[in-house]
């Protein structure tokens, strides 16, 4: 086993005043884009900002390309709560199935 050092606390660091220090990492800002506030806001930011299609939210917000091919419509708060809550696809499906999750588009049938 390796004694401490006089320079070094416990977790290898250096206690040395005069030692530059590291600035401690932070989460990415989860703060919605200018462009989007509201539900879709926050959905737009933990997904990247840079959406290939529109999200329109139930508080009237919206995210994503103006000119999107498809849009995902979340009409309620029990579609997060499905989707948030059962893993992978499944909370998707439910929310659709229930009609809280829509989606119109090229590829989508009615």
């Amino acid at each position: 086993m390796t004694q401490v050092g006089e320079d070094q606390d416990r977790n290898g660091g250096s206690t040395n005043p005069d030692e530059p220090v590291e600035p401690a990492r932070t989460a990415p800002s989860l703060q919605p884009a200018a462009s989007a506030v509201g539900l879709a806001g926050v959905i737009e930011t933990m997904l990247g900002g840079d959406l290939p299609i529109a999200v329109v939210c139930f508080d009237g917000s919206r995210a994503g390309p103006a000119e999107a091919p498809a849009t995902l419509t979340v009409r309620s708060a029990d579609a997060l709560r499905r989707v948030l809550t059962a893993p992978g696809e499944l909370g998707f499906g439910r929310a659709y199935v229930a009609g809280d999750l829509d989606v119109d588009g090229p590829n989508t049938s009615r």
